[in-house]
């Protein structure tokens, strides 16, 4: 974990340095990404109410326990972006002071003393329904600066325009068969970018192919793919794909697969993978 974390810190410090910030606030991302990931395999609330001493539950704990450095280096690496943000972060955790003030190397400090706040905590964010996002979009637009960007407002001799209702659009109608998707529901799909790194042939099945990508986190995901007939292996290895990140895992024919990639099909037996153009860091959210 520790290595992880010191390799994202000098990139936030690299891209930083060549004034590239959306690139280095991305790579912060991928830290908070890193630490929900892995307290999310080390499931530390098995053990809250079950203290008999295990292998597994003593690391679980210490992932527990490193989650909170994790937090720690998000605090200072989220500063520059996010202060207030930063600020509530950094007193939730228990510590004192001002993040602020709190030098840039100081995030990947593994002696820095752990502490404690014993008070309920409090989200840092939440999340926006559309309707919320809307009605702020619509208190931004100021009645009186409109009219005041009327070229006849106030000329004289100018007509003044009817304030009509403009004309409502007709919805385009969805093809007949087609079920609309509930926008919560698709907000929960969790769409990333991961790169294959092996493409082998599946030991159980002639139209699968076991598939290795980098998803941006320590372990490569394997996902199961039925694009035999479509690419050869070295056709495929090291292009960045989108796939589904939280899609659950399921066995294929004896090998797990842990989610799916996407690809597009013409209905005319031509199928290709949906990929990324340019370079982007693995791991990252497809909006």
């Amino acid at each position: 974990h520790r290595t992880k974390l010191e390799e994202l810190h000098g990139s936030i410090t690299d891209s930083l340095s060549r004034h590239r910030y959306k690139e280095a606030l991305r790579t912060v991302m991928n830290a908070s990404q890193y630490g929900n990931q892995m307290l999310q395999a080390a499931t530390p609330w098995k053990y809250l109410k079950d203290e008999t001493p295990s292998e597994e539950r003593e690391q679980s704990l210490s992932d527990l326990a490193f989650g909170w450095r994790i937090a720690r280096f998000l605090a200072i690496t989220t500063q520059p972006f996010m202060p207030f943000s930063a600020a509530r972060l950094w007193a939730g955790l228990g510590l004192s002071g001002a993040v602020s003030e709190v030098r840039w190397e100081e995030a990947v400090n593994w002696n820095a003393p752990m502490e404690w706040n014993p008070a309920d905590p409090q989200p840092l964010f939440k999340r926006l329904e559309l309707d919320e996002i809307l009605a702020s979009e619509q208190s931004l637009v100021d009645p009186d600066e409109a009219s005041a960007a009327d070229p006849g407002h106030g000329v004289k001799g100018s007509k003044k325009k009817k304030n009509t209702p403009p004309e409502e659009k007709k919805v385009k109608e969805a093809p007949e068969g087609t079920t609309y998707l509930n926008f919560d529901t698709f907000m929960e799909v969790d769409l990333r970018v991961g790169k294959i790194t092996t493409v082998e042939d599946h030991p159980n099945a002639d139209r699968l192919y076991v598939v290795t990508v980098d998803d941006g986190t320590d372990e490569p995901r394997t996902i199961c793919a039925g694009l035999k007939a479509y690419y050869s292996p070295e056709e495929m290895v090291g292009k960045s794909v989108v796939f589904v990140a939280n899609l659950k895992p399921r066995p294929l024919r004896g090998v797990v697969s842990q989610g799916m990639m996407l690809a597009a099909d013409d209905g005319n037996d031509n199928v290709k993978l949906v990929t990324i153009d340019g370079e982007i860091s693995t791991g990252s959210q497809v909006r």
